[in-house]
């Protein structure tokens, strides 16, 4: 959702503050794609982290549901 939402702001910019200024399009473009290699990256660290403890506490879950 995130990744739309930049892209679409990065087009409308284009269209409608740069026009045909194709310096200025390749600077936004440049800013874009920084900015979603960010988001990926935050994304991707979330993930780990989520993971890291998903793993234990399923371990965790499945002895009790064991013993039960």
């Amino acid at each position: 959702m995130l990744e739309n939402c930049n892209f679409l702001s990065t087009r409308l910019i284009e269209q409608f503050v740069i026009g045909s200024n194709s310096s200025l399009q390749n600077k936004v473009r440049s800013n874009s794609s920084r900015a979603s290699s960010l988001v990926f990256s935050r994304r991707a660290e979330l993930e780990l982290n989520y993971s890291a403890w998903l793993e234990p506490i399923t371990h965790l879950v499945t002895l009790i549901a064991d013993k039960v």
